[in-house]
């Protein structure tokens, strides 16, 4: 039975205390995608903080941006857009109230 797998970047793919993928999570992933299961990428960070070397994984797609933002073999099939009249206000009042904030 296929299965689809998500997996997260930080703390879950990536080991920060050693800076790599582990060969375990690799050999995993790799024989994941040989039993036939669907592998995505999951992450709250946005395409282009993502670095190149995760898309060389064995998978079928990424999930950007905690949703926004989702890939699948490499072409988009959803893009989540914020109404721009909304995003004003809010660029407005950050502003107004000195309030640092950044954009995605």
């Amino acid at each position: 039975m296929k299965k689809y797998v998500f997996i997260d970047i930080d703390g879950t793919l990536f080991d920060h205390q050693h800076h790599e993928v582990p060969q375990s999570a690799l050999a995993a992933l790799k024989q994941a995608k040989e039993n036939g299961h669907e592998l995505f990428i999951c992450t709250g960070r946005p395409k282009p903080v993502v670095e190149s070397s995760y898309l060389k994984l064995p998978i079928s797609g990424v999930v950007y941006a905690g949703g926004t933002h989702i890939e699948l073999d490499g072409k988009v099939i959803y893009q989540g857009q914020f109404p721009y009249d909304r995003l004003c206000e809010i660029v407005d009042y950050m502003q107004e109230n000195d309030i640092e904030f950044t954009l995605e």
